[in-house]
């Protein structure tokens, strides 16, 4: 690990673990998992959670010391900051000095998988690249409706492999059989978005844990396996789903604050 130390004698920075991505700038869109804990007793002020993936470095609304550890960190690392004191922590009765624990991942806009292409399973949906990298999805005219999921990977990556309950890092467009969009991260300008998969409908999980992070997937699954006989939004009753994700990242449920 490394240390460094502001000019500020009370300004603590610490990278706890050395990542081996790209350092982060201010344009950058990160994954960032934060928690606080006070400084003097160990006690948690706040849980460990995500910050919103849709805000870049310098749109996030972080406290300048904790924008200023972030700024350049490699993405993969751990850091431990502990800021200077605020005015209201050096008031006399003052009992807390949060420090920061933050696990950080750097994640451009547009960013799309980069795994090594794989053979499509599916034979009645074709995938191919925009010129933005984001998938294209052609299905038949005369597409089966499955009674069991189907799931291919079209790009194969090698990163970790995620798992049940994780928090993942994607990209993904969402259609019909019929080929209407219903929902697509590439529509809401290419950034990625972020969510456990154990909250997700299971047809989407499942086509997720035990791939690995840079990998593509496609999948087709029933209604069952998704929002069964409710109209959810867009998507009628009774639909069957087709979604292509991009894995860009993968947080273990097991991760230790």
């Amino acid at each position: 690990s490394t240390r460094k130390e502001s000019s500020a004698a009370s300004d603590v920075y610490k990278r706890q673990v050395e990542g081996d991505g790209a350092p982060l700038t201010e344009d950058m869109y990160p994954v960032l998992k934060v928690a606080t804990f006070d400084f003097g007793s160990g006690e948690p002020l706040s849980d460990y959670a995500s910050l919103p993936v849709q805000s870049t470095l310098a749109e996030l609304q972080l406290p300048e010391p904790v924008h200023s550890g972030l700024l350049g960190t490699p993405s993969g690392s751990r850091i431990v900051l502990l800021p200077p004191a605020t005015e209201a922590a050096q008031k006399p009765g003052s009992q807390q000095t949060p420090m920061y624990v933050i696990d950080v991942i750097g994640v451009e806009k547009n960013q799309a998988a980069d795994g090594k292409p794989a053979e499509n399973s599916i034979d009645f949906i074709e995938v191919s690249d925009g010129d933005d990298g984001s998938p294209q999805v052609k299905i038949a005219a005369d597409a089966p409706k499955p009674a069991e999921q189907l799931i291919s990977t079209v790009l194969q990556g090698d990163g970790p492999e995620v798992g049940a309950g994780d928090e993942v890092v994607v990209q993904y467009r969402g259609v019909l059989l019929d080929g209407t969009e219903f929902d697509s991260s590439w529509a809401r300008g290419g950034v990625p978005t972020m969510f456990s998969t154990d909250g997700v409908v299971t047809g989407f999980a499942d086509a997720l844990v035990g791939q690995q992070v840079g990998s593509r997937v496609v999948t087709v699954f029933p209604p069952e396996l998704g929002y069964g006989d409710q109209e959810t939004g867009s998507i009628p009753a009774d639909s069957h789903l087709v979604f292509v994700v991009d894995i860009l990242a993968a947080y273990p449920k097991t991760t230790d604050q």
